[in-house]
């Protein structure tokens, strides 16, 4: 990896470029003697410490009390049957090239006013957006018929500009750490305009009547100060040129409080505001809504937005030069990356269901699933399951949320030379389905700490009883009427070759999590012959046919998604999720470490590239040659 590759504890299978029709959904009221009914009993072995949460308690307050893992009312830990079917739901889709179903269609949001990164840079978009003739300021309003923006006449725009030099330093002096918040006051309209904006230049002050808000921005902008040693000392803070000293506001906007017979009503689309409120969750996660974060919208906010060419509102914010969003969506992107005509219904959705959003006239818009997964029971007693028994709180580091934003990293940008994509190109596509690395075992170990990291704040740290590496889990994940290729495709997304494991609850970035899925018994069913009979094992098929109708469904799927190669692990995207998947000989730590915004740390501003996954392992990638799964592990 050269100096320039990002680092990250995740990487992506590329998508194959086509989706693999679905075979069709049967009749659910009767059991088919050509189709397979049966289950498989699993055994789960954790290969690195474990967590996944258990519901809170009435009484439970997440700053004080640790969450326990997820068991059962008796207390024994189990494994619970909703995540089981999204791990195997995920390799599932990846290995018989399903589209990515589950995929946001929000979009996302920038705010980069000097930054000259994407194809076409971002500047010159936000810039392009930024309409000062299409911006608008007034109250946020919730009625029964959606979000509104009631903006004041008394001025074209609904606000004014105070000079900074007439408010209080309280205000005008703003530190590391503090947000953006408002503060009502009496707004009076001045005769001077702003040039750039067109906007009235005016006056605010605490005393008077409350008829508007004054906007106070978050932390200063920084710069390197530049004034000569002879006037530094009465410009700056600092004793000496090249300090970061706080570059001076020269206005500050004020909101004027609309009246009810004298204002401009704009409806807000729900799209624009659940964008917002997902920007916000993204960017700030739990802070979002405190005063340790930007201000959140809600009902009798002061709120900005911009208008678009036929006058209706397409973003808001709550600050003037508010984030932007991207003309397309994250699901318009990964749809654009599919080629060809997809099918109506892939075989993740024929397997695992489906349900359509909202109203739908199309044939597979409800489809119901063969596939039905129970809790994962724990073989071993919570003392001796537990991390550590007599000290059994862990402070993991900190778990942040994906950051899509980081288009460097989710987006494909080997077919880009000079420059790289970001949202808005209409040739940028996704990189494909996100899988984190399998990381070593002293890895995860060290992710956990016996006290809160120093410095640590309460809301971004949690509380976890992790189980320790070792603990197995038993379960059984049962099927019916499933076809020859449906089985052999059920089969490989569960018992994966010797070398690989799953990924399963929290903290896989930090190497929590790293699971290995073996099937310890298959039992397939004679179902007309086990409606005929009384007997507990009625109908079941003999070890030996059952294993060679698996082993003949297995390389059936194999042949039908990739003909030609007879092997699932010769496909070169399924080599790509070998590497992924693979737990044998994890890379070195700092390769696929959590790289946060750090002082000195150039990775996200200067937004370095990901490389492919085979790129990070090297050329020791090569040698790495997963076997299929049969014969079957004894």
């Amino acid at each position: 990896m050269n100096s320039y590759d990002a680092v990250t504890p995740y990487n992506f299978i590329p998508l194959s470029g086509r989706i693999h029709p679905g075979e069709e959904p049967p009749q659910r009221d009767r059991f088919y003697t050509d189709r397979h009914t049966g289950w498989f009993d699993i055994e789960v072995a954790a290969l690195t410490p474990i967590y996944t949460r258990a519901a809170l308690g009435a009484n439970d307050i997440i700053e004080k009390q640790p969450t326990a893992f997820f068991h059962r009312p008796d207390g024994a830990f189990i494994l619970p049957g909703s995540g089981l079917r999204g791990m195997i739901r995920s390799t599932f889709e990846m290995m018989t090239l399903s589209r990515m179903e589950f995929v946001s269609k929000r979009r996302l949001f920038y705010r980069s006013f000097a930054e000259k990164a994407g194809n076409g840079n971002i500047k010159e978009l936000y810039d392009k957006n930024f309409r000062k003739d299409r911006l608008r300021a007034g109250i946020l309003i919730r009625s029964d018929n959606g979000w509104k923006l009631k903006v004041s006449r008394k001025t074209q725009k609904g606000f004014i500009l105070v000079y900074s030099d007439d408010l209080p330093k309280i205000f005008t002096v703003r530190r590391i750490g503090e947000f953006p918040h408002e503060k009502a006051g009496y707004v009076e309209i001045g005769d001077g305009k702003h040039a750039v904006l067109d906007v009235p230049i005016g006056k605010w002050q605490e005393q008077g009547e409350k008829n508007g808000y004054l906007i106070i921005p978050g932390a200063d902008v920084m710069r390197k100060c530049k004034h000569p040693p002879a006037i530094y000392a009465k410009e700056c803070s600092e004793t000496g040129p090249g300090a970061d000293v706080a570059e001076q506001r020269k206005y500050f906007q004020a909101i004027i409080k609309p009246d009810e017979n004298d204002c401009e009503i704009y409806d807000i689309p729900a799209d624009v505001y659940d964008d917002y409120l997902d920007w916000g969750r993204m960017a700030h996660g739990s802070r979002f809504g405190t005063i340790k974060a930007p201000r959140k919208l809600v009902n009798g906010s002061p709120a900005f937005a911009l208008l678009d060419e036929d006058g209706k509102i397409f973003v808001i914010g709550a600050n003037m030069m508010m984030p932007m969003r991207y003309d397309y969506s994250i699901a318009d992107v990964a749809a654009r990356s599919c080629k060809g005509d997809a099918p109506e219904m892939d075989m993740a959705q024929s397997v695992f269901g489906r349900i359509s959003e909202g109203k739908s006239d199309r044939k597979y818009a409800m489809v119901r699933g063969r596939v039905f997964f129970e809790d994962a029971l724990c073989k071993s007693s919570k003392m001796e399951a537990l991390l550590d028994p007599k000290n059994p709180v862990r402070f993991p580091d900190v778990l942040s949320a994906p950051k899509p934003t980081s288009f460097q990293v989710y987006l494909d940008q080997s077919k880009v030379n000079d420059d790289i994509y970001h949202w808005n190109e209409p040739q940028a596509e996704i990189r494909g389905h996100k899988l984190y690395w399998h990381r070593p075992h002293e890895a995860a170990q060290a992710a956990l700490h016996t006290e809160m990291p120093p410095k640590a704040s309460v809301k971004v740290t949690t509380k976890i009883e992790p189980l320790r590496a070792g603990v197995v889990f038993r379960g059984r994940i049962r099927f019916e009427n499933l076809t020859d290729k449906e089985l052999g495709a059920l089969y490989a997304s569960i018992q994966l070759p010797d070398g690989m494991a799953h990924h399963f609850g929290m903290g896989k970035n930090l190497g929590l999590g790293s699971v290995r899925v073996n099937i310890t018994e298959t039992c397939l069913l004679d179902m007309l012959q086990r409606m005929r009979g009384l007997a507990p094992d009625a109908g079941r098929i003999p070890e030996e046919q059952c294993k060679a109708l698996l082993q003949k469904s297995y390389q059936y799927f194999v042949d039908s998604i990739y003909p030609g190669e007879h092997s699932l692990w010769k496909n070169a995207r399924m080599k790509a999720l070998s590497l992924l998947l693979y737990s044998g000989s994890p890379l070195p730590s700092d390769q696929t470490k959590q790289v946060g915004i750090e002082k000195g740390n150039p990775q996200w501003k200067d937004r370095w590239i990901l490389p492919t996954a085979a790129e990070v392992v090297g050329e020791s990638w090569k040698s790495w040659k997963p076997r299929d799964v049969f014969p079957f592990p004894e």
